[in-house]
């Protein structure tokens, strides 16, 4: 997928006396320039799993990389709204420990919002 990988992890939620496993995952793109971008998978539409474009169709038009199934939102690769949405897909801030990356999934960044014409 172009630089982009998949990277899936567990994770457990405690809330007071609730605790809540999580099987999830992420999209990295690990850029020598900019480092590692870390990109949630929910369209930011309707929360659904956005996929990988076809590879016939990646960057033809507007950047395109990521759509979502649900919709038709689409995301360049560093997850920025291309089609349908105003807002990109949200991020996290790569916390490395001893060259392993973590990410603290209850503090997404927000997307970016793109004005459009």
């Amino acid at each position: 997928m172009e630089g982009v990988k998949k990277v899936h992890y567990q994770a457990v939620i405690q809330d007071a006396w609730v605790t809540k496993p999580i099987n999830s995952f992420v999209y990295v793109k690990n850029d020598t320039k900019s480092g590692v971008h870390i990109m949630s998978p929910s369209c930011t539409h309707l929360g659904c799993e956005i996929e990988p474009a076809p590879e016939a169709e990646r960057g033809a038009v507007n950047g395109l990389f990521f759509r979502c199934p649900c919709h038709g939102a689409e995301f360049d690769i560093k997850g920025n709204a291309v089609k349908a949405v105003s807002q990109g897909l949200d991020t996290f801030e790569p916390i490395i420990i001893h060259n392993s990356v973590y990410i603290d999934i209850l503090s997404p960044i927000k997307g970016s919002i793109v004005n459009r014409v």
